[in-house]
């Protein structure tokens, strides 16, 4: 799936011509060669940032080649000029930022207006020059459907919001000598704990062990570049923020900044040790069972109403579950007192007191447990458990 735009020119204007589109990507550094197609009537030009990983297509294609199969339906007083954008979805958020101002700048300059088929006006052909914040919400609303997405805590979201938006000004003061991460978040994809892969993380990452700073993060993933041949599988491994720490502890130093509290830095004068630690640890080609999160929302009243709910749900059935195997212990112990057995009514009555959370249940066992450590001659535990029985009911009386 893909989001996608077609854009079109008023009647009347000065028709659209392709040579417009090569001026204007060739204007920009990251459009590539353009390619062609049936004998050049089909041209498309591919915009694929290398550092982003931003990747977009631009294509022309001449109207007159259209069928009568064509459902297209063109806006009242436009022509269609052939010319249309296409953007996979299922892609970081980041790709629509980068790539909706270019949209915009792109209609200004060739005097386009764009269809949105993914908007509210897609039911009724409807072209118009959006601005790239409408652009952006209109992508984003496509890609989150299909995108791998998370709930975190607003304090989470909150404090890598802020930090990410300081980056590229703590890198600056830093200087290249030191590495400042980027924190993005994943979850595990392993079935094996299902619990925990519901888990979001925010992780940061650390390459070679190079001065660097490291952010409050939930995980660190190591990434080893040095003697390694093959690009496409490089040794990893990642380690709990808190492991890190406690390894890294002696050559940390605290960097104060408001945008990233409790952020350390590793200086320096201790590259060869902190290049040490991160050798210490365990690499594998093997990718981590972890996923990349391109949206994240933060939790809502619901849901800690709903896990509250879910709480008191869980504790009532395992308070039931307890209760009838309580009382059938409860029941084994006093067989046992009738068989004069006083070593099974203290096991007895002990394995009640495991699983009971009912005052009344647990009374009951306590006295049983006193009753058979005093046949026992175990004084001092009869007389604890039997006050423990008449503390938590005091008109309980044994049959």
């Amino acid at each position: 799936m893909s989001f996608d735009l077609r854009f079109c020119k008023k009647e009347g204007a000065a028709p659209f011509a392709p040579a417009e589109l090569q001026r204007f990507c060739s204007t920009h550094e990251w459009f590539q060669e353009p390619c062609s197609f049936d004998d050049g009537r089909r041209v498309q030009y591919v915009y694929e940032n290398t550092k982003t990983k931003t990747f977009f297509v631009l294509e022309y294609d001449d109207p007159s080649r259209k069928t009568a199969d064509d459902e297209t339906v063109t806006p009242a007083g436009f022509v269609e000029t052939g010319l249309s954008f296409n953007m996979n979805f299922n892609r970081p958020p980041s790709y629509g930022r980068e790539a909706m101002p270019i949209v915009v700048e792109l209609m200004e300059a060739l005097d386009v207006y764009a269809v949105d088929p993914q908007s509210d006006e897609a039911s009724t052909a409807f072209a118009k020059r959006y601005d790239a914040e409408e652009l952006i919400r209109s992508w984003d609303a496509g890609n989150v459907l299909i995108s791998p997405t998370g709930i975190t805590s607003r304090s989470t979201i909150t404090r890598v919001k802020r930090y990410m938006g300081a980056r590229d000004r703590i890198q600056e003061l830093l200087g290249d000598a030191y590495y400042v991460p980027s924190l993005f978040y994943m979850r595990r994809t392993t079935k094996r704990q299902w619990f925990r892969s519901q888990r979001v993380l925010a992780v940061g990452t650390w390459t070679d062990g190079i001065p660097m700073l490291i952010p409050r993060c939930s995980h660190v993933m190591l990434i080893r570049l040095h003697g390694v041949v093959k690009t496409d599988s490089l040794p990893m491994c990642v380690v709990s923020y808190r492991v890190l720490m406690r390894r890294l502890r002696p050559l940390l130093e605290v960097y104060r900044d408001d945008a990233c509290p409790g952020a350390m830095v590793i200086p320096m004068r201790h590259a060869d040790a902190a290049r040490d630690v991160f050798r210490s640890f365990t690499f594998s080609d093997k990718v981590p069972e972890l996923k990349t999160l391109y949206y994240v929302f933060p939790r809502s009243r619901a849901w800690y109403v709903q896990r509250v709910l879910r709480g008191l749900t869980l504790v009532f059935l395992m308070g039931m579950l307890g209760h009838q195997i309580g009382v059938n212990a409860i029941t084994q112990a006093r067989d046992a007192w009738r068989s004069n057995n006083a070593a099974d009514v203290v096991r007895y009555a002990k394995r009640a007191l495991w699983v009971t959370v009912l005052p009344s249940d647990r009374a009951v066992a306590h006295y049983w447990f006193g009753v058979g450590a005093y046949r026992l001659g175990n004084l001092a535990d009869a007389e604890h458990h039997e006050q423990r029985a008449i503390a938590l009911r005091k008109n309980y009386a044994a049959p």
